[in-house]
């Protein structure tokens, strides 16, 4: 347009020697852009004392992008189409930089209109596509897929809030732990029935007989204790043979006392550690231990079965696959085994290892009786 500094003063010299047919807005080579007309009268502009007043600069309307035949014909593939919109919509952005903030009606008009018109040939794309494969049409799901990559976001256009770093890394997280999860359970699928199924569903084929189902207890490291403790609740004994707060807790601290109590039963199934020997020898090995089954999430087993059947004064049942039943304190054990205490255990049921549930009988529609 002319020398650095003069370019406007230039297009206004120029433009006042065309002839009235040519006042109409000046569209740039580029193709995205409209120069602003000059306002003339007989070939004269008006108010020619203050040339920059007498220009008025109207924003023409951002042109629409052009569509060649060659991006857009009907043979166009999902792909090839949502490329040719990323492409148009670089374009439209582009265009609307240069009206300016205070065009905003205009450009959320210009927004609307190709997002729309975006949608408009998805939506056709897919019913035409829907149609040649003579399946039912999905096209909505896809179509919303396409709209997400391709719309105009208000976090986009208008400035808005953008996720935080910590908040994609917690997609992100998310994301790949979906990911691991169906994997996972592809190759369970693949592998067949794992040790843990087989072991539940033989254990279930064992206590269906005796009209007895299982009652999963978290796997915590207190399982036999809150096992203990719910058949306690079932039987209504709970608040009879605990202390406050009636929890696993108070089965823990029983446990415990009647170890303490008798210590020939126990002393010497208990195993020392290394250094334990020098540390105090067999009593205080003992009296670890019995402190870790008082105050720790440290497992349970038959010691502790034992102990808890005689503190208790209850009969304590214990079923397993492929073994005996194991009774504790039979000598409790009342007439049809009213007031015994049910338990199951796994070998397979998690990936550390063993585990206790408890076991409730099962009524007569099939659920199974709880307080």
């Amino acid at each position: 347009m002319g020398r650095k500094g003069g370019g406007r003063n230039a297009f206004v010299k120029a433009t006042l020697h065309k002839t009235a047919e040519d006042d109409g807005p000046v569209e740039s080579a580029a193709g995205n852009q409209t120069e602003p007309a000059v306002q003339t009268q007989n070939g004269v502009a008006t108010g020619d004392q203050d040339t920059s007043k007498s220009v008025k600069v109207e924003c023409a309307k951002a042109p629409a992008v052009t569509v060649s035949a060659s991006d857009h014909n009907e043979d166009e593939t999902r792909g090839q189409m949502v490329q040719r919109h990323k492409r148009e919509l670089k374009v439209h952005k582009e265009a609307m930089k240069k009206l300016g903030k205070k065009r905003k009606d205009d450009i959320e008009k210009l927004d609307k209109e190709i997002s729309d018109r975006h949608a408009a040939e998805l939506a056709a794309l897919e019913k035409r596509l829907a149609a040649e494969a003579d399946t039912p049409d999905d096209g909505t799901v896809k179509l919303a897929e396409s709209l997400y990559d391709t719309k105009l976001t208000s976090s986009q256009d208008k400035g808005g809030p953008q996720p935080s770093r910590a908040q994609k890394r917690r997609d992100a997280k998310a994301a790949q732990e979906a990911e691991r999860e169906a994997r996972i359970a592809e190759e369970q699928a693949a592998m067949g029935d794992s040790a843990r199924v087989i072991e539940e569903r033989s254990l279930a084929e064992l206590l269906s007989p005796l009209g007895l189902a299982v009652r999963s207890i978290p796997a915590d490291g207190h399982c036999l204790y809150r096992a203990v403790e719910e058949q306690l609740g079932s039987s209504g004994a709970r608040e009879e043979l605990l202390q406050p707060p009636h929890d696993y807790w108070a089965v823990r601290a029983k446990a415990a006392a009647y170890m303490r109590a008798h210590p020939d039963q126990f002393m010497p199934f208990i195993s020392l550690e290394d250094g334990e020997e020098d540390e105090g020898g067999p009593e205080a090995a003992f009296e670890a231990y019995c402190c870790a089954v008082e105050n720790s999430a440290a497992w349970g087993g038959q010691l502790e079965l034992r102990a808890l059947a005689q503190a208790l004064r209850r009969h304590i049942a214990v079923y397993s696959v492929g073994m005996p039943r194991v009774d504790m304190g039979p000598e409790f054990q009342g007439e049809d085994e009213e007031g015994s205490l049910r338990l199951c255990y796994l070998r397979h049921a998690f990936g550390l290892g063993e585990h206790y549930n408890s076991v409730t009988t099962v009524a007569a529609g099939g659920d199974t009786d709880h307080e």
